[in-house]
């Protein structure tokens, strides 16, 4: 285990009531209606993708790039609104552990690049990092491999020896087409994904044991 990947959404970052709140608001002025069972499906999913088929799902008469733009704009509003991100518990020591022990740190998002940039600059999680990829920077979003294999790529480190933290069936799919190890991270009684396929699944970053993950190997 030379690198760990995390997703930012609901791994790094306990927001998923903020962004449910953020996407229900813009819903419901554009005058779509998305069931849970929807929300759930695309959790982890590129912004993009998700409006392009609500685009053409409900004939809107905005563009993608649009529709992009007013979710982008609809998000900072709510943060303006709200008491700002916070981390999962246990994070922050989690990595500051890692990092003494000379392991190699990424993010791997599915969020546009301002979003991850204002995210990773608020919380101050950029001192860990080096290596980051939002939806932006490649053609193909989760649960296609890209995001995971470009974020190797910038630490400079084989997949084979990363290992990838995710909270979406969606992550962990493009994790392991990457040739990567998997860990689900599912918080106690919150996540309804269905995280069966990963390598190790957890509840709570204050327990969990490295040599546990080390193990997978």
């Amino acid at each position: 285990m030379k690198a760990v990947i995390f997703d930012m959404d609901g791994t790094l970052v306990d927001n998923d009531g903020f962004i449910r709140g953020v996407m229900n608001s813009l819903f419901e002025e554009l005058g779509v209606d998305i069931s849970d069972e929807m929300h759930l499906k695309n959790t982890g999913r590129p912004m993009r993708v998700i409006w392009a088929e609500l685009k053409n799902k409900y004939g809107l008469e905005q563009s993608v790039d649009e529709l992009l733009e007013l979710n982008k704009q609809r998000y900072f509003d709510h943060h303006i609104a709200s008491d700002g991100h916070v981390l999962m518990p246990g994070i922050w020591e989690l990595m500051e552990k890692m990092e003494e022990q000379k392991m190699l740190l990424g993010v791997a998002t599915s969020a546009s690049r301002a979003v991850m940039e204002r995210v990773l600059h608020e919380l101050n999680l950029k001192r860990f990092l080096s290596g980051i990829s939002s939806a932006d920077d490649v053609e193909f979003g989760k649960p296609a491999p890209d995001i995971f294999l470009r974020t190797a790529e910038l630490m400079a480190v084989e997949p084979k020896d990363c290992v990838v933290f995710e909270d979406a069936a969606h992550g962990i799919a493009g994790a392991k087409a990457a040739g990567m190890k998997t860990v689900g991270y599912a918080q106690q009684g919150r996540n309804k994904q269905d995280l069966s396929a990963a390598d190790l699944i957890i509840h709570d970053y204050q327990t969990l044991d490295l040599e546990d993950v080390r193990k997978l190997w």
